[in-house]
């Protein structure tokens, strides 16, 4: 009796081990998006968007985030402040601290992982500036896509 009892035990265990055993992940490739363009005047007009798709039977893995602004001017370029998101979460952005006068910079927790879906990112200028020149505003991601395998 004891004896049959654990090999029921044990099947039952192995059953269950297979019914809920996740996935194995298997490389499938890097993607990068670099996106953003040329805008002029007031920071609320220009945002800039992009789509990522993820594949079912797929998984992308977050790695890094960053955005920049450059204007230009007599002097060179220079960075100002922008911010990007993922789906309205905020991955990367600097922003002016009006209580310390100083800029912060903040950063989401990397790596993001992203299951099959439709996701937008969104750069944008962070600024309440107007400015009459020229500039470029733009959105950098770095990702690793895997497929999902059944081990």
């Amino acid at each position: 009796m004891t004896k049959k009892f654990f090999i029921t035990i044990a099947f039952s265990i192995l059953a269950l081990n297979l019914a809920l055993a996740q996935y194995n992940l298997q490389f499938k490739s890097v993607k990068t998006w670099d996106f953003g363009g040329q805008c002029t005047g007031s920071w609320q007009a220009n945002v800039f968007s992009q789509s990522i798709t993820v594949d079912p039977g797929t998984v992308l893995k977050i790695e890094s985030a960053s955005s920049t602004v450059l204007y230009g001017n007599a002097n060179g370029w220079y960075q100002n402040l922008s911010a990007i998101s993922l789906d309205n979460n905020m991955l990367y952005g600097y922003f002016y601290s009006q209580s310390s006068y100083t800029m912060e910079r903040y950063q989401a927790t990397f790596p993001i992982w992203l299951h099959a879906g439709t996701y937008t990112l969104r750069v944008y200028e962070n600024s309440t500036n107007n400015y009459s020149s020229t500039f470029w505003l733009k959105g950098f991601v770095s990702a690793i896509e895997f497929n999902l395998v059944t081990p």
